[in-house]
């Protein structure tokens, strides 16, 4: 008798589990990460420079070396 009754609180908490989660497919938050907002992105994003600096080669292509 103690065994169908647990049995049956357990189905039936499972099933409530399910409801929630079909409930709340759209509102994902993840516990592990925080969320950036777009001012963050920003931030984090290196600004690009006007003047691009070239490098000399440092493997020159000559001929018969």
């Amino acid at each position: 008798m103690i065994n169908r009754l647990f049995g049956t609180l357990c189905a039936m908490a499972i099933l409530a589990v399910v409801v929630c989660a079909i409930l709340n497919r759209g509102n994902y938050r993840s516990m592990c990460f925080e969320e950036r907002t777009k001012a963050d992105v920003a931030l984090a994003t290196p600004a690009l420079e006007s003047e691009i600096i070239e490098l000399p080669d440092s493997l020159p292509l000559q001929p018969g070396v």
